[in-house]
């Protein structure tokens, strides 16, 4: 039902950490745990530390994030791969005081794009993601990175192209994930 990163993850953890059921959960622990730091980061980008303190503790203490950090589902992996696609575009609208060949800016378009391309092929909430992210862009327009952020999101987009025919034809399948007029 979902795309199939997580679960391609999944295979390659099983064959180096075995498939019981501890090993089978500890993937979503360690996105659990990674998310933590990065969660700080990233208020600490937007906020400031009092801010990102109290979102790194929320995170860590909020049930919801811990009972998905013990199951052996996507969930730890979309929240983390959202959250890093986030602070990368922070770190790419973010003016440098460094010389135009030392900014860096190509690198965070870039781990942007592909934080959000793993996204996509994590879980299918990740659109909505990506459409505040647009949004956010647009709101705080910077004429010099136009160019960088329409690639990046024309790539997010085509890198999922291969996979809407398998969506297309899932979506006819399993009429629960399409039950009519919205």
């Amino acid at each position: 039902i979902q795309p199939p990163l997580y679960y391609f993850l999944l295979h390659f953890w099983i064959a180096l950490a075995g498939d019981s059921e501890f090993a089978l959960r500890f993937l979503s622990l360690c996105f659990g745990v990674l998310t933590i730091p990065l969660m700080f980061a990233t208020a600490r980008r937007l906020f400031n530390r009092n801010v990102a303190f109290i979102a790194a503790v929320l995170a860590m203490l909020s049930p919801l994030y811990v009972w998905y950090s013990q199951e052996a589902r996507m969930y730890t992996l979309i929240t983390f791969l959202l959250l890093l696609s986030s602070y990368a575009l922070l770190r790419a609208l973010q003016p440098s005081p460094l010389p135009s060949p030392f900014r860096g800016e190509g690198v965070w378009w870039l781990a942007f794009a592909l934080a959000n391309i793993a996204a996509i092929y994590t879980h299918y909430f990740a659109f909505v993601v990506i459409a505040f992210q647009i949004t956010f862009y647009v709101l705080r327009f910077s004429r010099p990175t136009f160019i960088r952020a329409l690639i990046s999101f024309i790539t997010i987009l085509a890198a999922f192209l291969p996979w809407l025919p398998f969506v297309i034809t899932r979506l006819g399948q399993d009429v629960s994930y399409w039950r009519g007029a919205l």
